[in-house]
């Protein structure tokens, strides 16, 4: 039950991302600034959301476990978050006001398709390895 929960808050991190792309890729930034920086604020509390049960409960569970490779693994996606949520949330306060975006226009896609880019790859991994491993116990 816990895993599924993870994975329909995964479902609803793609739909904002995609929204988020659509803004950015779909017009004038500048007409969708207030969109994108509303919108990735939206995501942002979605992300901390998920990252705080998983710190509540998923981690805690395997790091728990009594086989070693499973310790292990729970260890570098715990340790691999942090990066992560540290790197998006410097990508928040960058853009998530329609000032700072027009500011910052010009590097808005590349840094967005970055950020996307390793979020795509997290939530595909923990869903291949990492749950699997928590579904097993």
């Amino acid at each position: 039950m816990l895993i599924q929960s993870y994975i329909e808050t995964h479902k609803k991190i793609a739909a904002q991302v995609e929204a988020i792309t659509k803004l950015i890729t779909g017009g004038s930034i500048e007409n969708n600034a207030f969109d994108i920086g509303r919108e990735i604020s939206r995501l942002s509390g979605l992300l901390n959301v998920h990252l705080n049960s998983e710190d509540r409960y998923l981690y805690p569970k395997l790091l728990e476990s009594n086989d070693s490779s499973v310790k292990t693994l729970a260890k570098r996606y715990q340790d691999e978050m942090s990066g992560l949520i540290g790197e998006f949330n410097e990508f928040k306060s960058k853009y998530n006001t329609k000032t700072r975006i027009l500011e910052n226009k010009a590097e808005l896609a590349r840094e967005w398709n970055g950020i996307v880019r390793k979020l795509s790859q997290r939530i595909e991994r923990e869903e291949r390895e990492l749950y699997t491993k928590f579904e097993r116990m």
